[in-house]
């Protein structure tokens, strides 16, 4: 039911109002209920990993005073290619990404570590496949 005001418009009854709040006391499973795991999200990684990969480079740009035009130019690219990379609209590989990174000076490093939280994969850990040796980065001589 609606209470009048003095003007003559109606205004909810607080009683209802106050009734479709949830307590206090619920907060804590609300909350935990609709949290979201974003450490195990490949998505959600994908695309922070591509956000600080961009804040990278325009951190780099700017230190180096370099414009759009200039990287396009050392990467033999268009400045539209540049605005797509700085926009996180382009198609970014490992090749792409350390190809920006050298014309940068800069070098491209991609690691795998545990997550904070640890594995809690419920498949076997043992493999048959051969272990993958790890190459280090060529230096130039």
């Amino acid at each position: 039911m609606n209470a009048k005001t003095s003007n003559g418009k109606s205004r909810p009854n607080t009683k209802v109002i106050l009734h479709s709040v949830p307590l206090a006391k619920d907060a804590p499973k609300a909350v935990h209920r609709d949290h979201v795991d974003y450490d195990r999200d490949p998505e959600f990684q994908a695309g922070y990993l591509k956000a600080a990969f961009v804040d990278d480079v325009c951190a780099a740009m700017h230190e180096m005073n370099i414009t759009k035009s200039a990287l396009a130019e050392r990467l033999g690219k268009s400045r539209q290619y540049v605005t797509r990379v700085l926009n996180e609209s382009a198609n970014f590989t490992i090749d792409s990404m350390a190809e920006i990174a050298t014309a940068l000076g800069r070098q491209l490093t991609i690691r795998v570590h545990p997550s904070a939280q640890g594995a809690t994969s419920t498949t076997s850990t043992k493999s048959t496949s051969k272990p993958r040796i790890a190459h280090s980065p060529r230096v130039a001589k």
